[in-house]
């Protein structure tokens, strides 16, 4: 059976909407796109801009394999917290 692909909502964060359906946490997302806490936290706040190798690209596009999205369509803002994401 496939699974059918979920919309990711545009009044939550992309991240949020990642660990929930993953049941992960923060600091497992953190680990999966080989960042640390600390900068996890700054990307989500705008703080810092995130800067992905090749590497954690992929690991994103996989993670949001069960959403009905591709990473190049999400806006250039979609790791703040707060931004909305527009779906297609």
């Amino acid at each position: 059976m496939i699974e059918q692909k979920r919309r990711l909502l545009a009044d939550r964060s992309v991240f949020e909407q990642i660990i929930e359906h993953h049941e992960i946490s923060y600091k497992d997302l953190a680990k999966k796109l080989e960042l640390n806490d600390r900068s996890l936290r700054r990307i989500r706040s705008g703080d810092t801009r995130l800067k992905m190798s090749m590497r954690q690209v992929k690991t994103l596009c996989e993670l949001l394999e069960p959403f009905d999205v591709r990473f190049q369509d999400l806006p250039e803002d979609w790791m703040v917290e707060g931004k909305s994401v527009v779906t297609h």
